[in-house]
């Protein structure tokens, strides 16, 4: 596993679990399947840029302690939102993929997030 926390892991299965659904779902509802598919996969690695900056920022407030902490977390989330919202915006605008598939594979993120205790147990074999 390297470097990467067990946990970011087990919210990566979460968001490609909840991902391989959604675009199951997705294609059997909607007309245009590849523009779905392509607005989904563009919100997926979105949740999973997320992931990895959500990840290394917490690593790096616990750096700095306590009087940097927040400024870290509050400036690391600001450039999270501006990257989520630029290619929303890019995304509607040069109609590189569906939007509503965007949103969604970006919601794999929350998905991930709740189902995370049990990608944990899938992944530990149950240990703690």
């Amino acid at each position: 596993m390297g470097n990467i926390n067990k946990t970011v892991w087990e919210l990566l299965l979460g968001i490609l679990l909840s991902g391989i659904i959604l675009e199951i779902l997705g294609v059997m509802v909607v007309k245009d399947k590849l523009y779905y598919s392509t607005g989904l996969g563009i919100g997926i690695g979105l949740a999973i840029f997320m992931t990895f900056s959500i990840s290394t920022s917490v690593q790096k407030a616990v750096d700095v302690g306590e009087g940097g902490a927040k400024m870290k977390m509050i400036s690391s989330y600001v450039i999270r939102t501006i990257v989520v919202l630029t290619v929303i915006v890019l995304t509607g605008v040069m109609k590189l993929g569906h939007l509503v598939g965007l949103i969604l594979g970006i919601m794999t993120l929350k998905v991930a997030a709740y189902i995370q205790p049990v990608t944990h147990k899938f992944l530990t074999g149950g240990k703690p």
